[in-house]
């Protein structure tokens, strides 16, 4: 639908106008007509997807600060945070957030964080209130392992802190 032609319009429609129907018609098809727009506009290279280095990823970390990754449609970073894991010799202890299971998860912090695990904690778009804690944990404690990294994987939501 995004590539149909519009009646009457066509030949007059910007790329930019075109996203802008597409977007009243169908508004699940919106983000493909944003992508061509952009494309027109900016090049190719903005529109396409750059595969994430875990390495240079984890290379850049340390023990303090959170690795926050976005979820999307068909794009789970879990098995890439695992084989990363396994690789270095690192022992993840992983828990899905959501009714209860910050228990396990405070469980899973303090035991990683004293022996420089990893510690990953999905979906926290279902445990937001977590968070809060995870922050002031990482702030206030002082014996974290060098070797501790904390993955957290969510869905954007408005009150992600």
């Amino acid at each position: 639908p995004e590539m149909a032609k519009v009646p009457d319009y066509e030949d007059r429609l910007s790329k930019f106008e075109r996203m802008c129907v597409v977007k009243t018609f169908r508004e699940d098809r919106t983000l493909i007509a944003a992508c061509d727009y952009i494309a027109d506009a900016l090049g190719q290279r903005f529109v396409e997807s750059v595969p994430l280095n875990m390495d240079n990823t984890w290379s850049e970390s340390h023990n303090k600060c959170p690795l926050i990754c976005l979820l999307s449609p068909g794009a789970d970073p879990t098995k890439l945070i695992e084989d990363l894991a396994k690789k270095k010799k690192i022992k993840t202890l992983g828990v899905s957030m959501g009714q209860g299971q910050e228990v396990i998860a405070r469980k899973y912090m303090a035991t990683a964080s004293l022996e420089g695990q990893w510690v990953l904690l999905q979906n926290t778009h279902l445990g937001l209130s977590y968070l809060t804690e995870v922050e002031t944990f990482l702030v206030k404690e002082e014996n974290i392992h060098e070797d501790f990294r904390l993955w957290i994987t969510a869905e954007p939501h408005p009150q992600f802190p």
